[in-house]
């Protein structure tokens, strides 16, 4: 039977304006499930050397960088004269927004793209520059496989339209696509489908889903057939390239199935339509329900420790994502398959097993993060995850292994965080987790992926018995510059027995006799003489010389040559053999001579263990004067010893450029010199600097600053152990003057040379000690921004956009911005106060997509991921901070936002938020203006909350959306798909009847782009400009409209700064800006890129300003690392504790703002004898006042003419109290 179905189609086109012809021509970023293939694409005309050329990865929630790749080698002729490079990298980040920049080996921005909307980048090379949105993006339902990618013809950027998501095609041209000619019109055909032709184990529950190669309509499905006799209706859905088959009805267990699609029923959407080419049929065996799997999770290395000792996966270098591994066991009796399985973490899917994924019986699989070993661990399966990671959370997770039916699950707790694996005890049946170093057998060991606790094989491993190989050479293939007292070291793929030594022929030595020791896989060669200054040495192994020792005998795979180039050994003496340092930085960003091998004597100035290098400066006799070129240098150390501070040495190194550093890249060890020689001393350095010059010519030197600098970023100081520094305080340009003026971009420019960073010197993303300030960081010891540092001496290095400092002595923290206990503020009667609460929510982030009105957003805020010490969750840890911030407000009226839009009974967050106050400051303490039901279609909403003692509702709560919002010719000027509604609500305070609007607002946010027209990308502004502005006149307007003569007041988190066009547009209408009237240009709420500004208002209008005794931000949040937040992500178990504090500090990103009234009764107008009412009383005496010429106040010219006389009476008349004016 054949289902007719409707054929649609969806075209996205987003146009570009670079014209270079060297451009980013695809990129995949996210998928279904766990993310996997994640790459860029380069297109490039076709002899293109793209040797330093590089691509910058950017976050678009603070404008950084997360990542640099370097682009290398020569652009082949693949598409009539166009070629490509694939950059491949994990962890691409999923948008809302983020971006990537193309640079060129100059160090320009060639394009700098986005996805998902615009950044403006605060670091790195576009540091300033604002992104142009691809205009498509992946979201998470993108099939695996696919990719964003430019079609059309042509041979620059600008030809080419980004289309969504179509089958990837990195290493060739796309879909649709032709450099210099017309696209061909083909037929489309079918790329791949799920399940594939022939795959087991298919899923009960499992759609079909289809990818062709070019977007297609669908007219019509087969039903599927199954063995059972059962023919099984489906219902089609998709678009594009991609479509799904969802059966009406289950399969049955252990069922044979097929499916066709008919050539007849597809057609493409290009050009002339083209049908399939022929029926493409798929058959699949649906998982027998009744098996179960002999599989269990033996070992878990979730926290590797710091160093080399953490370098599980054998790479060379410690990562803490890439040597994490789980380590799995086939406790049965015969192979077992996982081919389609997935491996998942608490978060997601990290890992579906490939093809092959087969596990003999009583042997192991290991999955590491990233950097499997290519030879396998003692027989066992060796894979890395296919998404990039596995993600596992130090303080407790919990590990998946399913095929949709069978479910092996192994939970672990905060154990997980010290440094080391956790292990069964005994092996496979041992029916706990211990700490690996203290397991039975491991003598210590941290871990032992792929075999036992002691380092044996699994029974049912075999390793297979192949031929030796070469794997390293030292010295390394045509190495120059090596001492002639070297000795040579071979090092094999497996345990070797030796006939003959290899032989070693050098181009004026001749043959030279060597010395051999054989240790396991190490083969060390010692030539009894030294070799001769400058010749060319070649070194010789015969495979027949060299045989395995396990199972069968095998020979060396092959013959292996390798030859290196001597230098005379290295004398302090020789001066003429020196390059100073000045000539290898030279007086630009990158040096002249990169890539030569070059002879230094430097002074050792600071040792940096954890970067595996040091840096050296020129001694002061031997500096070339100029003060444009640089006389220190970073010497990248890989294999050697590490010199020690203040000696004098020569260093042997290649010069090369990294990430913008020039560096030095170490060929031999250094050599110490005995003169005795003074200690470099530092050059004196402040901020801001003249220039960026300024501090490239100091690159590799040891400066200090002589005056106290300000902390002005501590976002990356729990993360990456850096702190921005400058001096003072800096501001966001468009805080302080309007967006665009010559003292905006002023500001602007002075900004960007006013920072330096201060580096623990070590790349270890979560350290486990933060250094920084003294005594090292905690929730009683905290960094805010605002204090000082002084006494600071270091070296300066440049690297991935940043200038930064290693300070070689420990500087001087002094807590010049204390924490306050409760907000300073002068009392009026009344108390308001606006606070955003990041995402307060209490449907925990565990996973699926259940907020918000529609239930079908993504759940904010705490996630599900363990407890600290004291048993606290994240939402448990949250609550605590909130609680404690609104108790110390103590204000009589809070409006809130980012608290989850889940209603306002019973059960909900802002319910329970305002329970647990209650529950701190007294029943009934707070109670809630309730809109009887959610507010909006986001997953977040704004709320009110007031004190019943002191105020009460004064009228019926308004909500301004787009459906009673002023309009124009574009419609509603407040958009509620893009700004929170607000809520506007009038109060009466209960001492004395005043009365005062107060509205709660959460405008659309600067990130996700709004279009053209909408966005500024020109001034800072950032996305959606006018999609604010226009709801703050239609606020503003609304207010006027429903709340005639009456006091109000504007807060909220507006997304906009102080001099942005939304605020601007609310004063115009007469409001005051009371951050600025009482706090100046000082005052601030939030920072973002290490400015300070306020995107939390409080405005008021023409008749409450002067009601306003004062206005406060209260700054508990915004000067506070992140990381002292209730977050347990990204911290050690012993961090989950020492970072927190149950305490109001860090409860937000943005500082709550308060403001102090004095609501006054006002006289009655017309009572002129003053006795509370206006009657005949009244009338008489204000006549006789008139007629002998009293003095009468200004109150009394009732019709405002300047002037008192009869129409003055008459007025008073109708301003009586009594009927007719009686007494």
């Amino acid at each position: 039977m054949k289902a007719m179905i409707a054929a649609a189609m969806s075209v996205a086109l987003a146009s570009a304006a670079q014209a270079t012809t060297v451009f980013i021509n695809e990129i995949h970023y996210d998928n279904t499930g766990g993310d996997t293939g994640e790459f860029v694409e380069i297109a490039a005309p076709a002899g293109t050397d793209l040797t330093g050329w590089s691509v910058v990865f950017y976050n678009g929630s603070n404008g950084t960088t997360y990542g640099t790749q370097a682009l290398s080698g020569v652009i082949g002729d693949q598409a009539a004269g166009y070629g490509f490079a694939t950059v491949n990298r994990s962890g691409i980040q999923n948008g809302s927004p983020d971006g990537l920049a193309l640079v060129d080996a100059t160090g320009n921005v060639v394009q700098f793209l986005s996805y998902e909307g615009q950044l403006t980048a605060t670091n790195g090379v576009a540091i300033g520059m604002t992104s142009a949105d691809i205009g498509v993006s992946e979201p998470g339902s993108t099939a695996i496989g696919d990719s964003l990618q430019l079609s059309g013809s042509g041979t620059t950027y600008s030809d080419f339209v980004w289309q969504s998501p179509a089958t990837a095609t990195p290493g060739t041209s796309n879909n649709d696509q032709a450099f210099g000619g017309v696209v061909v019109d083909n037929a489309p055909t079918v790329v791949s489908t799920t399940p594939a032709d022939g795959d087991t184990n298919v899923a009960i529950d499992a759609a079909i889903s289809f990818r062709f190669s070019e977007n297609v309509a669908i007219s019509a499905i087969n039903s599927i057939e199954c063995s059972s006799d059962v023919a099984i209706q489906g219902t089609l859905s998709g678009e594009g390239a991609t479509y799904t088959v969802i059966p009406d009805s289950n399969f049955a267990s252990a069922d044979e199935c097929s499916f066709t699609i008919s050539a007849e029923d597809v057609f493409d959407l290009d050009g002339e339509p083209d049908t399939l080419a022929e029926d493409i049929m798929i058959s699949f065996s649906v998982i027998d329900e009744s098996v179960t799997a002999p599989l269990l999770v033996n070992e878990i290395h979730a926290d590797p420790a710091s160093g080399d000792a953490g370098d599980a996966n054998g790479d060379g270098t410690r990562n803490f994502s890439d040597d994490e591994f789980v380590e799995i066991v086939n406790n049965g009796e015969q192979a077992f398959d996982l081919t389609g399985w997935e491996l998942s973490d608490g978060a997601q899917v990290r890992h579906v097993f490939p093809s092959g994924s087969s596990v003999e019986a009583g042997c192991a699989l290991v999955v590491f993060g990233a950097n499997a070993p290519n030879d396998g661990l003692a027989g066992a399966l060796v894979q890395a995850a296919s998404t990039g990671a596995l993600g596992l959370n130090n303080s407790g997770d919990t590990i998946t292994l399913s095929n949709g039916a069978i479910v092996v699950e192994q939970t672990y707790g905060s154990a997980g965080g010290d440094n080391q694996s956790l292990t069964r005890d005994p092996d496979i049946t041992g029916e706990v987790f211990v700490k690996h170093s203290v397991a039975t057998g491991s003598e210590g060991a941290l871990y032992s992926p792929g075999t036992r606790i002691n380092g044996s094989n699994f029974a049912g491993c075999s390793v297979p018995d192949v031929a030796p190989t070469i794997v390293d050479v030292t010295p390394a293939d045509q190495a120059t510059l090596i001492s002639v007292d070297t000795a040579v070291t071979v090092t094999f793929s497996e345990n070797v027995s030796l006939g003959d030594l290899p032989s070693l022929n050098c181009t004026i030595s001749g043959e030279v006799l060597l010395n051999g020791q054989l240790d396991g896989t190490a083969l060390t060669l010692t030539p009894e003489t030294e070799l001769a200054d400058g010749e060319t040495c070649t070194l010789l192994v015969s495979a027949d010389q060299v045989s395995d020792v396990d199972g069968r005998v095998d020979a060396l795979a092959a013959d292996f040559s390798s030859s290196f180039t001597t230098v005379e050994a290295l004398s302090c003496d020789a001066n003429s053999s020196f390059t100073p340092i000045a000539t290898i930085q030279g007086n630009a960003s990158e040096s002249p001579i990169s890539g030569q091998d070059v002879l230094v004597k430097a002074v050792v100035t600071s040792v940096l263990p954890e970067l595996n290098g040091f840096v050296v400066q020129q001694l002061v006799a031997d500096e070339d004067g100029n003060p444009e070129t640089s006389e220190g240098v970073y010497v990248q150390n890989t294999n050697f010893t590490l010199p020690s501070v203040g000696e004098l040495v020569l260093v042997n190194g290649n010069v090369s450029e990294r990430f913008g550093r020039t560096q030095l890249s170490l060929l031999a060890e250094t050599t110490p010199c005995e003169e005795e020689v003074a200690a470099i001393k530092p050059t004196s350095l402040s901020l801001p600097v003249e220039s960026l010059s300024v501090l490239e010519s100091l690159e590799g030197m040891l400066v200090n600053f002589s005056a106290p600098l300000t902390v002005s970023d501590n976002f990356g100081l729990g993360r990456f152990g850096r702190v921005t520094l400058s001096n003072g305080r800096i501001f966001n340009p468009n805080n302080i003057f309007e967006p665009g003026t010559t003292d905006n971009l002023e500001l602007a420019a002075q900004n960007r040379l006013n920072r330096i960073i201060l580096d623990d010197g070590s790349d270890n993303q979560n350290p486990a000690v933060v250094p920084f300030p003294t005594g090292n960081l905690s929730a009683s010891n905290t960094l805010r921004l605002g204090d000082t540092v002084s006494s600071l001496t270091g070296v300066l290095d440049f690297t991935r956009g940043e200038y930064m400092i290693y300070a070689t002595a420990e500087p001087t923290f002094v807590a010049s911005n204390p924490r306050s206990e409760a907000p300073d503020l002068a009392p009026g009667n009344l108390s308001v106060a606006s606070l955003n609460v990041l995402n307060f929510f209490n449907n925990i982030d565990s996973g699926p997509d259940i907020c918000g009105p529609a239930g079908n957003d993504d759940c904010r805020g705490a996630d599900d991921n363990g407890t600290d010490s004291a048993g606290r969750t994240e939402f448990e840890r949250q609550t605590l901070k909130t609680v404690a911030a609104i108790a110390s407000m103590n204000a009589d009226i809070v409006g809130l936002m980012e608290i989850e839009n889940n209603g306002f009974g019973e059960g909900s967050a802002i319910a329970e938020l305002v329970d647990a106050v209650n529950a701190e400051l007294g029943e009934d303490a707070y109670a809630i203006v309730d809109p009887g039901t959610t507010v909006g279609t986001d997953a977040i909403t704004v709320a009110l909350i007031y004190k019943p003692d002191v105020v009460s509702l004064s009228g019926a709560l308004r909500i301004l959306d787009s459906s009673n919002s002023i309009i124009d010719e574009d419609g509603p000027l407040f958009n509620d798909r893009r700004n929170r509604p607000s809520l506007i609500q009038k109060f009466a305070l209960n001492a004395n009847g005043e009365e005062v609007v107060v509205s709660v607002n959460h405008l659309k946010s600067k990130g996700s782009s709004c279009g053209a027209g909408d966005d500024d990308n020109e001034t800072g502004q950032g996305s959606c400009n006018l999609t604010r502005t226009r709801a703050a006149q239609a606020l503003t307007a609304f207010i006027a409209n429903e709340f005639v003569d009456t006091p109000a007041l504007i807060i909220g988190d507006l997304n906009a700064y102080a001099k942005e066009d939304p605020i601007r547009a609310i004063l115009a209408e007469g409001y005051t800006d009371l951050a600025n009237e009482f706090g100046g240009a000082n005052a601030y709420s939030y920072t973002f890129g290490g400015e300070l500004g306020y995107l939390d208002h409080a405005l008021a209008n023409d008749i409450l300003i002067d009601s306003v005794v004062d206005t406060t931000e209260w700054h508990i949040n915004a000067d506070e690392p992140i990381v002292l937040d209730y977050n347990l992500n990204f911290k050690s178990a012993s961090q989950i504790d020492s970072w927190y504090a149950p305490d109001a500090y860090r409860m937000s990103d943005h500082d709550p703002v308060i403001v102090s009234l004095k609501l006054e009764a006002q006289a009655l107008r017309g009572d002129w004898d003053k006795d509370g009412d206006v009657d005949i009383n009244d009338v008489r005496g204000f006549m006789m006042a008139i007629r002998t010429r009293q003095s009468i106040s200004d109150d009394f010219d009732l019709n405002k003419d300047g002037k008192f006389n009869i129409i003055d009476v008459q007025t008073m008349m109708t301003l009586c109290s009594r009927t007719r004016c009686a007494a």
